[in-house]
Order: structure tokens, then C-alpha cells, then sequence
């Protein structure tokens, strides 16, 4: 069987999930938002959340623009919202409003949903009350040149970064959707090296394999996957190897598999990414993934919330060089993860916040006899250190 063959059921997996994100939830998370306004002196606020990433729309109102393909702009006010607008046709909406914590407004056509959804904002903005934006100034030109033309005339103040970082503390209910989506990359990383290291059918290539852990983990409920496999064949060839798109690589007895299982469950993504060779290891090569399993051990205590990446950067490097481990340079030491793999904090200069959660991943050549190996873990930053997430 050709699982590359089956088709993706993307749409049909959106769920609602009450027991991990309930209403109250939402409701906190709104009023946090309208204290950041408060702070900031707006009586209104839009939000514009593109198809490629979850948040910010969906921390307020559970719209999976990402898992849709779909654009939303998302309108709270100081007392009434939120409102969202999408670019979902007419006919869809009472599928959609299943899964969202507040109706999806009616568009018609779906195209004026950044008009419909600023004509909103400055109804409850109130005459001459300052509107607060989120996201338009990385929208494309076509979509930013429109909320230019009905937001012409009105005070703006850009509060993204403000709203980023709110999103970047996780609260209980994203920790526990997280701990889930975890859960399932885990048990796709072991589903990948059991296949892989039994021979079996659905592991006869690098694209076959990755195509059964995606059929495997959406049969668990999970909204997208992202995966990714590098295959040395020799010690040469392990030297520099990172994860790769998927290429049809044939899998031998002694190559060794570097992969990357990154599943989005309930809005949120966890990722196990490591090395596991198709046989035994050599002494050697156990020898450094055990210096690496060392340096994951020690780091928590030495990441704090408050510090830059650059500064959690200079503390994984500090404590592998006290251990004789040079990370390479080329694959980042950590950033944000949750709603999305790349939010905040992503820069070297974004400060870590309370409760952020942050992708970490560790990688070092050891030399053409073992080549490069990795681990990997999802850390939740504290003012007194981090502990890795199970």
C-alpha cells in the first residue's frame, strides 16, 4: 500500500475540543487583551491573523485560519467582542461555527471581510477613539492598502509586539493542549523508528515512512503534521546532516535517521525531533548522544524567563562547552512555539516571558566516526528556571 497516496483529510479533523479549551478560557484570554488596550489607551482593536499561521486570531476566538487556509480579521472592543471575519463562504458557517467560541459574521462576498471587519472596529472604537492593530504591517499589499483605505482618517497605534508576547505566556488550558499535541509527535517519532528499524513495508523509503506517521497521527486526531527525514548512509555522509524534506531515500540495515515529527492537535503544535540509527549503535555514537541527553539535563536551570534567545543561546553553548560540545551555528538553540512553530519569541533580541514555551534543539558534530546527532524538547520557562514539558 501507497500511503503517499492517501489523501490529506485536513478540513475534516477541526474540532471543537471543550475539554481542553473551554469557554471560560476564551473569556480570560479577552479580558487580558482588553487590559493590554487599556494599557494602551485603545478603545478598540483588529486583528488580522493570514493563512499560514494559527494565531493571533485563534487565541481569541478558536478560528484555525492555518488548519482552514482561510484569513480572518478578528475585532474586540473594550465591552463587546470578539467579532470574526473570514474569508470562509456563506455556506460553510454553520460547519465553522461548530468549532469556534463565537459565530463567524456573515461576509458577502467573503472578499470584504477587512472592510466589514473595519467598519466594526470603528463603530466600537466610537467617534475619534483610537483603533489598536495587530498583524497589518505584515500583511501583503492588497490586504494592507485596504485597511489604509477604511481606516483613513483615525488614530492607529500598532500593538502586535504588545499582543505577541501576551500570547507567549501560556496559560493552563494552551499547556494542556500543548502537553496533547506532544503527546502525539511522541508517539510518532517511535512510530517512525520502530517501522524503520523492523524493515517493514511502509518504511521502505524516506517519503513512504513520513506519509505513514502523517496517516497514523491524524488517525489520532491531530489538524496537520509536519515531518521531516535525512538518511546518512555512511560516517561521512553523517557529518552536516540535518533534517530534510522527505526524498525517497531507500532506509539500510546501519544508516542512521535524523527526524523531525512536528503534529498540531486542538490549535497547537509539540515536536520530537532526534537521531536513532537502523541497528546498533557503536560505542562511540552512544558515547555522544549520551553528552547530548547530559547538556538537555543540565539547561533547564540555566534558561529563565526574562532572558533574550541570544542570552538562552550564549547558556546552551556555555554549559556544552564545559562538557567538551560545540553546537553547530546553523540550527537554531531555541524559539517559540505553541499556536505556531515560529512565533514569539523568534528574534535573538525577544525576551523570553513567563510560561513562554520554547522549542529546543541541540546539535554538534562529533567527528566523521559518529557525524552530527540531536535532541531535541519543548521547555516551559519560569522566573527561576524551565522544565522540560512531557
Amino acid at each position: 500500500m501507497s500511503y503517499t497516496k492517501l489523501p490529506v483529510l485536513r478540513h475534516g479533523l477541526m474540532v471543537r475540543h471543550p475539554h481542553l479549551i473551554p469557554d471560560e478560557t476564551i473569556a480570560v484570554r479577552n479580558s487580558i487583551v482588553r487590559t493590554m488596550m487599556k494599557s494602551n489607551n485603545v478603545q478598540a482593536l483588529v486583528i488580522f491573523s493570514d493563512a499560514i499561521h494559527n494565531a493571533p486570531g485563534c487565541y481569541l476566538t478558536n478560528y484555525p485560519c492555518y488548519g482552514l487556509g482561510r484569513e480572518s480579521v478578528t475585532v474586540l472592543g473594550l465591552n463587546e467582542g470578539p467579532f470574526l471575519f473570514t474569508t470562509e463562504p456563506l455556506r460553510n458557517l454553520p460547519k465553522v461555527d461548530l468549532f469556534t467560541t463565537c459565530p463567524v459574521e456573515k461576509v458577502n462576498p467573503a472578499s470584504k471581510f477587512i472592510a466589514d471587519g473595519c467598519a466594526k472596529v470603528k463603530e466600537l472604537a466610537g467617534e475619534g477613539g483610537a483603533i489598536g492593530l495587530v498583524g497589518t504591517s505584515a500583511m501583503p499589499v492588497r490586504r494592507s492598502s485596504v485597511v489604509k483605505k477604511n481606516l483613513e482618517g483615525r488614530s492607529v497605534v500598532d500593538v502586535t509586539a504588545e499582543f505577541e508576547k501576551s500570547i507567549s505566556s501560556k496559560d493552563s488550558t494552551s499547556l494542556k493542549c500543548i502537553g496533547a499535541a506532544l503527546k502525539r509527535a511522541r508517539m510518532g517519532f517511535d512510530v517512525m523508528r520502530e517501522k524503520a528499524q523492523k524493515g517493514d513495508d511502509v518504511a521502505r523509503d524516506s517519503t513512504q515512512l513520513a506519509a505513514y506517521v502523517d496517516y497514523v497521527l491524524r488517525r489520532e486526531g491531530c489538524e496537520d503534521t509536519n515531518i521531516l527525514i535525512s538518511i546518512a548512509t555512511s560516517p561521512s555522509s553523517r557529518v552536516g546532516q540535518r533534517v530534510g524534506y522527505p526524498d525517497s531515500s531507500k532506509l539500510h540495515v546501519g544508516d542512521t535517521v535524523m527526524a523531525f515529527v512536528g503534529a498540531q492537535y486542538a490549535r497547537h503544535w509539540g515536536v520530537v525531533a532526534g537521531v536513532f540509527k537502523l541497528g546498533a549503535m557503536t560505542d562511540k555514537e552512544s558515547e555522544a548522544f549520551t553528552v547530548l541527553e547530559n547538556l538537555k539535563t543540565t539547561l533547564p536551570s540555566k534558561v529563565k524567563a526574562g532572558m533574550t534567545l541570544a542570552q538562552v543561546r550564549v547558556a546552551a553553548e556555555s554549559v556544552a562547552k564545559k562538557i567538551g560540545v560545540t553546537l553547530v551555528s546553523d540550527v537554531p538553540v531555541a524559539e517559540g512555539i505553541g499556536f505556531d512553530m515560529d512565533e514569539y519569541p523568534s528574534k535573538e533580541t525577544d525576551k523570553v516571558e513567563e510560561d513562554t514555551v520554547l522549542l529546543v534543539s541541540l546539535c554538534s558534530e562529533f567527528g566523521k566516526g559518529v557525524g552530527t546527532m540531536m535532541t531535541s524538547g519543548m521547555l516551559l520557562c519560569g522566573a527561576k528556571g524551565g522544565r522540560w514539558l512531557q
